[in-house]
């Protein structure tokens, strides 16, 4: 088992790696870019970084809330008016770092800031003893508030 010292400087790598990986790689999705050349630019970078992939890359677009990944002979691209989930997980010896970005190829600005606000309210309601479910309807509460 490795001293705590060199656990905490792998996850700190791992997280540098991800999020430096995870900006260049929203930068690829744009209109007419292919899924698979995105997900293999990706990986690519992952790999020269000396890192892994903590899981299969994840781009899902519009009502698919995550978790779709392109597949080999993969032939759909991103099209105006998409928002684009992307989801990556890193790891460095087997610890792990995971970060999602969403990137909006329309005008999606009201749908994207009320996910932003909900996502700052779980942060500022999380602590010990607090429920999934309290955690929810605070994420509900501020998706609904702007309609």
């Amino acid at each position: 088992m490795m001293p705590d010292d060199e656990v905490l400087a792998c996850y700190r790598d791992a997280g540098r790696i991800a999020a430096e990986v995870i900006g260049k790689g929203a930068s690829l999705i744009r209109e007419g870019a292919l899924y698979l050349q995105v997900v293999e630019s990706i990986e690519q970078m992952v790999e020269e970084k000396g890192a892994g992939l903590a899981f299969p890359l994840n781009i899902s677009m519009n009502e698919d809330a995550a978790h779709d990944t392109a597949s080999a002979g993969e032939q759909r691209s991103f099209s105006k008016g998409d928002v684009v989930k992307l989801d990556l997980g890193v790891h460095l010896e087997g610890y792990i770092a995971d970060t999602a970005v969403t990137v909006d190829l329309g005008s999606h600005e009201s749908l994207l800031e009320a996910s932003k606000a909900a996502l700052e309210k779980a942060i500022e309601v999380v602590k010990p003893g607090i429920t999934s479910g309290e955690i929810g309807g605070a994420i509900q509460h501020e998706i609904e508030a702007r309609g």
